[in-house]
């Protein structure tokens, strides 16, 4: 039997988890970049929670935008410390103006968080394979 085969799923468990995350992030870069800018509004609140041992309860904003073409979308942000009424900014795909994003400078860098984060993942998964092979 493979006695790296735990290391191996460990390592598939958490690459698939980065490139999920990655794709997301570089989908909203894509609309970032090449996108149509709107102001949305924060029309509601929305209160998501779930209870097991411990509560817990997030306030998540509705922003609410107007494409070009007069159509009018929504979309979650997740900074949840925007209050009903409140101007954010919004960057949509013109072909698609239901896929968009909150445009925040923080957002600017997550693709290279992550980059970076699955280098460093990559980099302790060969030491520990190499370690366990020398065993």
């Amino acid at each position: 039997m493979n006695k790296n085969i735990g290391i191996n799923i460990a390592f598939i468990f958490f690459a698939g988890a980065f490139i999920l995350l990655s794709y997301s992030s570089i989908h909203g870069y894509f609309i970032k970049k090449n996108g149509i800018r709107a102001e949305g509004i924060v029309s509601q609140i929305s209160t998501i929670g779930f209870t097991s041992k411990v509560q817990y309860w997030r306030n998540t904003p509705i922003v609410t935008y107007l494409s070009k073409d007069g159509r009018i979308f929504s979309i979650k942000d997740c900074d949840s410390c925007h209050k009903i009424g409140e101007s954010v900014p919004v960057i949509y795909d013109s072909n698609n103006p239901e896929n968009a994003v909150i445009d925040t400078k923080s957002s600017d860098f997550t693709v290279v968080y992550y980059l970076i984060g699955f280098m460093v993942l990559s980099l302790f998964y060969l030491e520990l394979k190499k370690m366990r092979s020398s065993l």
